[in-house]
């Protein structure tokens, strides 16, 4: 479902990792610079179920 989000939002996914025993999701992806990435995090939190999101980071390198 996150993958599918990131690429609709024309974002290219570089690689993806999921570490069930961490309860994490890892996502290496480019983003179009027209795309604030405070906004896309606000939109991946709202796709979570609530019980989901202990924490979201969003590193813009």
């Amino acid at each position: 479902m996150m993958q599918s989000l990131l690429v609709s939002h024309h974002c290219r996914l570089q690689s993806s990792a999921l570490y069930e025993d961490k309860g994490q999701m890892v996502f290496l992806l480019y983003i179009p610079a027209k795309i604030d990435p405070r906004k896309l995090e606000a939109e991946v939190r709202a796709k979570l179920r609530k019980s989901d999101v202990s924490k979201i980071d969003v590193d813009v390198v």
